[in-house]
């Protein structure tokens, strides 16, 4: 039979046998390893701080529109249609067009945006007033808005050469062109 220096009934308590020394020499390695982890950390987050994204780099997001009274006037289209009203105005630079759209119709309409894709790229399409009745869908080409009452978007796009190219507004409903116009940027 072993014998064994525990009493019957009690318990084996391990930080009984550490002595006070052992948790002071413990928590100096536990807070210096805590220290070191900061540390660690801090220079990990200094290194990603010098990458800056330009804007060229930012695809499908919000793009600051800030500049649009800025930008050169390609054209503004107003058609008053039984069936819709709308403004248009289209703005332009080096980088970015930017449409700004206006449009109020009692019934449904669709209002296809179409341009080059090898011309210009979708960067953003955003619903300033919108109702839960419409939406908007994007291609590399096309922007379709599904409209009902009234309603008020930004479309912007990339500039990919400074060429001379149309970008086509066309109004559908019941799924015949019920209006059609189209403007031309990069004129200078």
């Amino acid at each position: 039979m072993e014998h064994s220096n525990k009493q019957e009934g009690s318990f084996y308590q391990p930080s009984a046998h550490i002595s006070q020394r052992s948790w002071v020499r413990y928590s100096f390695f536990f807070l210096a390893g805590i220290i070191a982890g900061m540390l660690l950390v801090k220079v990990i987050d200094n290194r990603n701080e010098d990458h800056v994204v330009s804007d060229e780099d930012v695809r499908g997001t919000v793009y600051n529109s800030s500049s649009f009274d800025k930008m050169k006037s390609a054209d503004v289209i107003y058609a008053d249609n039984p069936a819709f009203k709308t403004a248009i105005d289209v703005r332009y630079s080096t980088q970015v067009i930017e449409a700004r759209l206006d449009i109020s119709s009692l019934y449904p309409i669709k209002v296809a945006v179409e341009f080059g894709n090898n011309n210009f790229r979708v960067l953003n399409v955003q619903n300033l007033t919108v109702n839960d009745q419409s939406t908007v869908l994007s291609s590399s080409n096309f922007i379709q808005i599904d409209n009902v009452g009234e309603n008020k978007y930004i479309i912007q796009l990339l500039n990919m050469n400074s060429l001379p190219h149309q970008i086509s507004f066309k109004f559908y409903q019941n799924d015949m062109v019920i209006y059609s116009n189209a403007v031309t940027v990069n004129k200078e």
